[in-house]
This record gives structure tokens, sequence and C-alpha cells, in this order.
């Protein structure tokens, strides 16, 4: 095995081209920076170390952190380059593979899947590890749901404003006048009275006045509740025979449903309505 270095002592000049210290124990000992060029052993690195030992430590924990080292493009368009850095944060290989984290949203409210592929797309072009794509898709969750809270305070205080508004323009006959309104209003398809329900025009005055209007227009000489009857077909013995139909159901063990119970009711009053007319002393409502 070879032996350790061990410093010399020395009583004369040191050798051409090294610089001497001296040690602590009175010796002169030789500095090993001054086999080194001129360059490099005037250099401030070098200065930092008067040991060889100590310098051969710092070089060998910095070869081991170089390992460990993020070397950030010089080039904003070195996609190789930055797609090393970003595999080194843990980007996955593929916008694919990244797990869609479970967050909160709105009751019966999902993450569109084409919104969820570009969202993922976007994230690996951003360089986005799994943490940060989980810290993405809960603050779009939170985003949702607070439109989804301001949606629904805007639309309580539209109703609020509108039945002020219905109370102060019609007095004590604004709930006959909603309820005439609301009659017409679920007759109306599907699509429609969806977009219809949730936007501000729901509870405009004007509009709830001309929904009551058309449903007392309309209602005059067509059945609103059944598919059972045309447009123009209603007669006192097709409302007669309707009328039956319904008070047999609702001694029947089934009884009637919330819908039929209101539909009796509008029967009734057409079925008076028509026997008015025929007898010359009925007239249509305004």
């Amino acid at each position: 095995m070879a032996e350790a270095a061990v410093a010399e002592p020395t009583t004369g000049a040191p050798a051409a081209g090294t610089t001497a210290a001296a040690g602590t124990d009175g010796l002169t000992l030789l500095d090993w920076r001054g086999s080194l060029p001129a360059d490099l052993r005037s250099d401030p690195v070098l200065q930092q170390f008067p040991h060889l030992e100590g310098a051969a430590k710092t070089l060998v924990s910095q070869q081991k952190m170089l390992g460990r080292a993020l070397f950030v493009p010089e080039q904003p368009d070195d996609a190789d380059g930055w797609g090393k850095v970003y595999a080194k944060l843990g980007r996955p290989e593929t916008a694919a593979e990244y797990a869609v984290p479970t967050v909160e949203l709105p009751e019966g409210m999902g993450f569109d899947a084409e919104f969820m592929r570009g969202l993922k797309e976007v994230a690996h072009a951003s360089g986005m590890n799994q943490k940060q794509f989980d810290q993405v898709v809960a603050f779009s969750g939170q985003t949702l749901r607070q439109g989804v809270n301001l949606q629904g305070e805007a639309l309580a205080r539209s109703l609020d404003e509108g039945q002020r508004e219905l109370a102060k323009r019609f007095g004590a006959s604004a709930p006959r006048m909603v309820e005439r309104a609301s009659a017409f209003f679920e007759h109306m398809s599907g699509p429609a009275r969806e977009k219809f329900a949730a936007s501000p025009l729901a509870n405009d005055p004007d509009v709830i006045e001309a929904f009551a209007q058309w449903f007392d227009r309309l209602g005059e000489g067509e059945f609103f509740d059944s598919d059972h009857y045309q447009a123009g077909t209603n007669t006192a013995e097709t409302l007669d025979k309707r009328l039956d139909e319904l008070t047999a159901k609702e001694f029947s063990p089934g009884g009637l449903t919330p819908q039929e119970q209101t539909e009796k009711g509008r029967v009734a009053q057409q079925l008076v309505r028509v026997r008015e007319r025929a007898q010359g002393t009925g007239g249509r409502r305004g």
C-alpha cells in the first residue's frame, strides 16, 4: 500500500515554482498550489483551499451534486433541453398520463372530457408535474363552485326584486298572476323552459303578466294539461269526459298525481267557460 504523503520539514528555500507556509508545529509546509500554472495558482477559487485535502473533498462533493443538477437551456425554444428539465422535475412522459384528482364540484356537474383533455395538453406543454396539475384541477373546481354560487345568489336577488315589483304593481292579485303565468310556463318545451328559468326574464313583471294573459286566452279553447286533446277540439263533451276520468282515478287506490290534480281543476274551469259561452253568458278574460 502506498504511504500517505507527509510534509517534510525544510530549512532551506522552497523549490522553484512553489510557495511556503508556516505549519502549526513551526515547520515550513510546501503550498500545493505552487506546482500549478500561474493563472490557476492565483485563481480566487483555489485561494480558499490552502491544503490539498480540502480542495479534493470539495471537488468530490461537487461532482456528486452535478448528478442532481438542473441545467436550464440557454435558448427558450430548446425543446429537448427543456424536456430534460421538466422530466427531472417530475413531468409525465405524455399528457395522457396525468391522473385527474377527485375534487368537489357542484351537485350533478363534472368536468367535460374535452376540457380535461385540453387541460392535460396545456399542463404537459408547460412542464407541470402531477402535483402542479392537481393544484390546477382543484382551482378549476373551486372556480366552478364559486360561479354556480354567484349565479344562484344573482337569481335569488332577481326573484326577490321581481316579487317586490309584482306586489307593487298588482297588489293582492300578484299571487294569482304568478300562478297563471307559471301554468303557461310549465307547458313550454323542456330545453326552452330550462333556459328561460335560468334567465332574469323569468322574474320580470312584464313577462309574468304577459304569460298570465296568454294562459287565460289560450286556456279558453285549448287543453293545456294533457296531450290527449288536440288544439281547437275542446268541447263540453271532451272536457266532461276528461273530468269524469280524472274523478274516477282520484278515488282509485293509486289516486291522482300532483299534475293530474292541477289538470282536474283546470278542466273543471274550462268546462264552466265552455258552457257559459254556449249560453251566451261568458266572455274572455283579458
